[in-house]
């Protein structure tokens, strides 16, 4: 006993010193902080700010506060939109579980009451005929992908017991969230409470230190990656429909439309201006200097009304980022002329004379220039171009696409839109790699397929949506007529 006392107690003692030693030592080294690549990602510090509404997770990333109550939204204890639901189910109801983003939450809509998941519940309460009681489980948070909301059930869902699942997203999947995706910052976050508890000892500090910079190379800058890649996104699809095969569950996979008149590659710019708690930028490097870039784009404020209304204040705030050099037409031509003629290769410029001559209600000049503007940015792209390279390319194409619409060549100017669409990871709509994993996970026994991009074609298009993917009142109710005649046959 003596001796193990006694060995204990040099341990301490050496431990000790080391300590003291790494102290002194310590400021002879550049700082490398514990969270330098451990945080999780700079959504979660935009969504920590969204209308005060999210928490930090530490294996989802982020999820809804519990207990809220407001207007807009109103919560449980545990996290899900709506009436606070038990685990055990009551006798002869059915349960449905939704998975999904900000849309079934009922983003930027007056209530969440006027949310799709809400109707449904309520249609089919309502629906005396069917004589079915159902109880709807909300378990959509605002910004969540496929990543997180799989995870999500495999954790929690399954303890209510459904009696079938609801799966909407796609449009946070298809989108560009930093150097690392999703599966990467959530495996980030394991033991993260460890290592900033051990990163308050000096001795820690330094090794980590020393470690990194043993291992340290001269590579630039990581390449900006989507958030869920299209494979990976077929994956969580099949790991979903697995679960429910398994359990006899039915899988509704409702496929996500998309507006092609949203301006390409503006979505994130105004939170490219956020600042985090400690006033540091929240975006990468490379995603804001892309954003920054002073690019006009063909947007008019009666013909963006038109088609979506007032929004809510993120969608003026988009409006409102978009480049504006303030001059007249006339001015603005001969500004961009002239650097034009200084340097040819000038894309910035180019595309900006393109927009004040479609600003003049000069066409065909127009289009000869954005289309010049767009091949010479193509020139510098190489042969493999990233996500990130060709969606900082979207905007010529949705340019290019605006202004033939102005020339009523309605045939060429979709086109184009659809493939600002298609190339545009900056904004959060769901692209055609990702449509076509849902359309093939929906051919599975058991898991059925809710068109929604037809349906929006067939009632209404453009008209029903508020912003980039949030539906108007009108398409929430749309979806849950929908989504009841669908359930009605399932339950």
């Amino acid at each position: 006993m003596q001796k193990v006392c006694l060995s204990i107690i040099v341990s301490l003692i050496v431990l000790g010193l080391l300590e003291l030693g790494s102290r002194l030592f310590e400021s002879k080294l550049t700082s490398i902080g514990e969270d330098d690549g451990d945080g999780p990602g700079w959504q979660a510090d935009f969504f920590a700010s969204l209308f005060d509404w999210h928490q930090p997770d530490p294996d989802l990333l982020w999820r809804l506060k519990p207990n809220l109550d407001q207007r807009l939204i109103k919560t449980g204890s545990r996290h899900f939109i709506g009436e606070e639901v038990e685990y055990n189910k009551p006798k002869g109801v059915k349960r449905v579980f939704i998975l999904g983003d900000s849309s079934p939450v009922g983003l930027g809509l007056p209530s969440y009451r006027l949310s799709f998941a809400n109707l449904t519940a309520t249609r089919l309460n309502m629906d005396s005929a069917s004589g079915m009681r159902v109880e709807l489980i909300n378990a959509s948070t605002p910004g969540h992908s496929s990543e997180q909301l799989v995870r999500l059930m495999e954790w929690e869902g399954w303890k209510y017991d459904p009696d079938a699942v609801i799966l909407f997203c796609g449009n946070n999947d298809a989108s560009i969230s930093g150097c690392k995706s999703d599966r990467e910052l959530m495996a980030g976050q394991r033991l993260v409470g460890v290592r900033r508890l051990a990163a308050k000892l000096a001795l820690y500090r330094v090794i980590r230190s020393l470690l990194c910079r043993a291992v340290a190379t001269e590579e630039p800058e990581e390449a900006l990656v989507v958030r869920v890649g299209p494979d990976r996104f077929a994956e969580n699809l099949q790991r979903l429909a697995d679960q429910c095969h398994r359990r006899d569950v039915p899988l509704l996979v409702v496929c996500p439309p998309a507006p092609r008149l949203w301006p390409a590659g503006l979505q994130f710019k105004p939170i490219s201006r956020l600042r985090t708690a400690d006033g540091g930028v929240i975006m990468p490097p490379g995603l804001k200097a892309v954003l920054d870039r002073p690019m006009k784009y063909c947007l008019d404020q009666s013909i963006f009304r038109s088609l979506y209304g007032e929004g809510d204040l993120f969608t003026r705030e988009v409006y409102q980022s978009a480049f504006n050099d303030s001059l007249q037409a006339e001015g603005a031509v001969e500004l961009y002329s002239a650097r034009v003629r200084s340097d040819p290769q000038d894309f910035i410029s180019l595309n900006n004379l393109g927009v004040s001559y479609w600003q003049a209600g000069d066409y065909d000049v127009a289009d000869n220039l954005l289309r010049e503007a767009r091949e010479v940015f193509a020139q510098g792209l190489g042969d493999a171009p990233s996500e990130a390279d060709r969606s900082a390319g979207s905007v010529f194409l949705y340019n290019i696409g605006i202004n033939l619409r102005s020339m009523a060549d309605d045939y060429k100017a979709g086109v184009y839109l659809d493939s600002a669409l298609q190339e545009d990871y900056f904004s959060l709509r769901i692209k055609r790699p990702y449509v076509e994993a849902i359309s093939q996970i929906s051919e599975q026994p058991g898991v059925t397929l809710i068109d929604l991009p037809r349906l929006f074609a067939e009632n209404g298009g453009e008209g029903l949506f508020i912003d980039h993917c949030h539906p108007t009142a009108r398409g929430h109710s749309l979806i849950a007529d929908c989504l009841v005649e669908v359930l009605k046959g399932v339950l």
